[in-house]
């Protein structure tokens, strides 16, 4: 599997994800689950029709969501010692929990069924980014690195819902 993964239906996704291939995998997952989050951000802000600055920004973390996907399969058939390997998770990281951030923002002005889509997202957002740091842990177990372990750790505390 050499396309991207957001030109293939969902199905097709999902047989490669459970598939004996080194990926897609854990963060490709995730970041999939990250972007169907941040989707929900969108959806909750734009019936809204307020926070346009809120949509934007969203909108911009849901592209890096996207190419995080790709970017860790493409890392992983590369070489699991590439420096892609560490730093495409974190960037997903970082993106999910940034839209986190963005969810827990617009939050106090929703209200109703749409605050459900929102919690929704939320819930996918703190889930993916969990299991993004998960597969950093992993990763670094096989490649120590003092500064990422901090940064994992602070990812970690940041994330609320």
């Amino acid at each position: 599997m050499n396309a991207s993964l957001w030109d293939l239906p969902l199905g097709s996704v999902a047989d490669d994800v459970a598939a004996r291939q080194p990926a897609p995998a854990g963060v490709a997952a995730a970041s999939i689950a990250a972007t169907l989050g941040v989707s929900l951000l969108i959806k909750t802000l734009e019936i809204r029709g307020q926070r346009v600055d809120l949509s934007s920004a969203a909108r911009e973390i849901g592209a890096e969501l996207r190419a995080a996907a790709d970017a860790d399969c493409e890392a992983i058939r590369g070489s699991l010692q590439s420096p892609e390997a560490m730093s495409v998770p974190l960037r997903a990281a970082r993106a999910a929990i940034r839209a986190l951030d963005l969810c827990n923002e617009a939050a106090p002005s929703v209200s109703g069924l749409l605050a459900a889509d929102l919690r929704a997202g939320r819930e996918l957002l703190a889930g993916a980014a969990r299991a993004i740091l998960t597969c950093i842990d992993a990763n670094l177990e096989k490649r120590p690195s003092a500064e990422t372990g901090r940064e994992v750790s602070a990812l970690r505390a940041r994330i609320t819902v």
